[in-house]
């Protein structure tokens, strides 16, 4: 059984440390813990949801690559005959592929500060009717962390958008100047 002690005066992280250690030495027992150890021994998934999201992270990245590189590729492949016409007005390679680099990853960007902006109340939006229909509609908290939410996932995502972009834009190297003439 447990007993739970709840302070009304809202102590930071260090003060409740400092607390469970006294209440600790007054108990005399070392199996005291923070609402939160307590849940985490009780179920035991907080290191299977780390492993979750950081599954869902990779599969995120992998989809993000992939639909960077048909994009890409679909881009070149319809535009072959401008981006040879480039080459014959004296556009070097390095240029149209820094052009078809910047393009994705400016869109990846703009879909970042987007995704960013809806995010905290689209998951108050879709998860808490959820949370409603199992009864617990009041009392839940989401863990809002900002740096991952807001940082490193955009960046992340950024990222591997501008590499596989960059990678695949690799192929208008191939594409002569005199690839032009079937331009009408």
């Amino acid at each position: 059984m447990a007993v739970q002690i709840d302070f009304t005066d809202d102590p930071n992280a260090e003060e409740i440390m400092e607390r469970k250690e006294r209440i600790k030495n007054i108990l005399g027992s070392d199996n005291v813990s923070t609402c939160g150890e307590y849940v985490q021994q009780l179920i035991g998934t907080g290191d299977v949801m780390d492993n979750v999201k950081m599954l869902v992270t990779v599969l995120a990245c992998v989809i993000t690559a992939l639909i960077a590189v048909l994009m890409e590729r679909s881009f070149i492949e319809k535009e072959k005959g401008e981006i040879a016409l480039m080459k014959a007005i004296g556009f070097e390679s390095s240029t149209v592929i820094l052009q078809h680099t910047l393009r994705l990853g400016v869109t990846a960007l703009i879909s970042s500060v987007i995704a960013a902006v809806i995010a905290v109340p689209l998951t108050e939006l879709a998860i808490t009717p959820i949370f409603e229909m199992m009864g617990a509609g009041y009392g839940v908290e989401y863990d809002i962390r900002p740096v991952e939410i807001f940082l490193i996932y955009p960046l992340l995502s950024l990222l591997v958008t501008v590499l596989f972009a960059f990678i695949s834009a690799l192929y208008t190297r191939t594409i002569k100047a005199n690839d032009a003439f079937g331009i009408e």
